[in-house]
């Protein structure tokens, strides 16, 4: 029998809208507004033994209302006061700078600890979210726009300084670090906010900041120096290991501090050039045991370090080719036949050593002195030449 409708009537177009969902993540992929994030990627990673490890969270953190309902609740380990100074340095992007201003002039946390020291560098170098009126500095860093705030931070990170060369103690790496942070923060975000002009040219604040973070070259240079004689005298495996990675660290800070010179067109003159060769070849000498094995501070300072060495490669090649004096004067602390450097011919090969030849005379043979800019190796005459070989020497022995 056939119906009284045609074929459009009873055919009627589906109205069903097809679309994506996430299983996974349980979500639509069509109607969410959440933009997309690497954030889970980059997560703060503290020490497992840490107690801080329980107060970690995602995203914004605590409002300041549940931290102080918060209290009763913090791990085992941790006073009231630095229970409450972490969590206020993880709450909220807007005021992550002044919290950080506020707890480094107070006595809450404990800056030399591995565990504050790798908060405040993963909270000081983190982007954060955008702003809404399209700051280039995002959300997090809009505090670097009050030259009153960043004023007084400067302040602070100097007269740790100061506190830090009076002690002259080569434990406070941790400490160091964060300090060597800041000041290439405010280096930074000075001079991209224009900060550096304000006041008289010598004492603005990315000349300050600038000399902050020489101070803090000079001081790792100080300690690896001390560590190295400390190493040299030490009779026992256990600690000349311990020792050595101590003046890893050093030397690790040492290079972290010339990322200020990338970029630069004039060479390094000799003191810088001296530090850097110094610090480079110190790097190499104190690796103890497999990379694998290494803290995860050093490990991250160590990869950090290499693509900086990679990125001012042909600014130190320069500098050596311009500044003799400054690669003889690194090599003092570790070979003692650099007077016979002066009559040599240095040839910088690609892609990153330094050779030297070194005619024989009628006291001493013919040398060649290979070193590499990138990884520190030292050799005379093909031999690796360092404390490293002391230490092989000792761990024979015991």
């Amino acid at each position: 029998m056939e119906g009284k409708g045609d074929h459009n009537g009873v055919c009627v177009p589906n109205a069903l809208k097809l679309a994506y969902v996430d299983v996974g993540g349980n979500v639509w992929t069509g109607r969410t507004r959440i933009r997309p994030t690497f954030s889970h990627h980059l997560r703060l990673q503290l020490p497992l033994n840490s107690p801080f490890r329980d107060l970690v969270g995602s995203g914004e953190g605590l409002s300041s209302y549940e931290i102080m309902a918060s209290q009763p609740s913090r791990p085992p380990g941790l006073n009231p006061h630095e229970s409450l100074a972490f969590k206020s340095l993880m709450s909220g992007f807007a005021r992550r700078w002044v919290s950080i201003l506020v707890e480094l002039g107070s006595t809450n946390l404990n800056w030399s600890s591995e565990a504050v020291t790798m908060l405040l560098n993963h909270l000081a170098l983190q982007c954060g979210p955008a702003a809404e009126n399209k700051d280039p500095m995002r959300l997090v860093h809009s505090a670097f726009r009050d030259v009153y705030f960043v004023e007084k931070l400067l302040e602070l990170v100097e007269s740790r300084l100061e506190a830090l060369t009076a002690v002259i103690s080569w434990r406070e790496t941790n400490l160091m670090d964060m300090l060597i942070t800041l000041a290439l923060r405010i280096l930074d975000f000075a001079s991209a906010d224009g900060l550096g002009h304000l006041g008289d040219p010598k004492t603005g604040v990315c000349q300050r900041a600038h000399q902050c973070i020489l101070q803090a070259r000079v001081m790792c240079v100080r300690w690896v120096r001390l560590l190295r004689d400390e190493i040299r005298l030490c009779l026992d495996i256990t600690t000349g290991r311990q020792l050595q990675q101590r003046a890893l660290a050093a030397a690790l800070l040492c290079r972290r501090t010339f990322t200020i010179h990338l970029g630069q067109n004039s060479c390094l003159d000799a003191a810088a050039l001296e530090a850097y060769i110094e610090s480079t070849i110190a790097t190499q000498e104190n690796m103890v045991g497999k990379i694998e094995t290494l803290p995860p501070t050093l490990l991250q300072h160590l990869v950090s370090s290499m693509k900086s060495a990679q990125s001012i490669k042909d600014l130190i090649s320069r500098s050596i080719s311009e500044c003799r004096e400054g690669l003889c004067n690194g090599l003092r602390h570790f070979w003692p036949g650099t007077d016979r450097l002066v009559a040599s011919t240095i040839n910088i090969n690609e892609p990153h050593w330094v050779s030297c030849d070194i005619p024989e005379t009628d006291a001493e043979g013919h040398q060649v002195v290979h070193l590499s800019l990138l990884y520190g190796t030292l050799l005379v005459n093909g031999k690796p030449v360092g404390v490293s070989i002391i230490m092989s020497s000792l761990a024979t022995v015991c």
